[in-house]
């Protein structure tokens, strides 16, 4: 069976990152979800983001990581989470 890994980006919008969440672990099919990543860009609620993410994945079926780095242009953005990902996906 395919399984996809889903990448979330964040900036101060806590609200939206958590009906995000909800949505994803709420879903029928979360056993095509292999993991999910939150990327925080520099947040101001960082520490919001963490406990929201924690409190919301707690049923979650599939692993959630959350991945801070401080503010970074979009450009950049990616070419910094493709190093913190496992060797495996690069």
């Amino acid at each position: 069976m395919v399984s996809i890994s889903v990448i979330i980006t964040t900036y101060n919008r806590q609200d939206l990152l958590c009906k995000t969440l909800s949505g994803y672990v709420n879903q029928s099919a979360t056993d095509l979800i292999k993991e999910l990543i939150v990327v925080d860009d520099g947040s101001d609620d960082s520490k919001d983001n963490q406990l929201a993410i924690k409190k919301i994945t707690a049923r979650a079926t599939f692993p959630v990581h959350y991945l801070y780095q401080d503010t970074l242009v979009r450009l950049r953005q990616g070419t910094w989470l493709l190093k913190k990902l496992p060797d495996k996906y690069s």
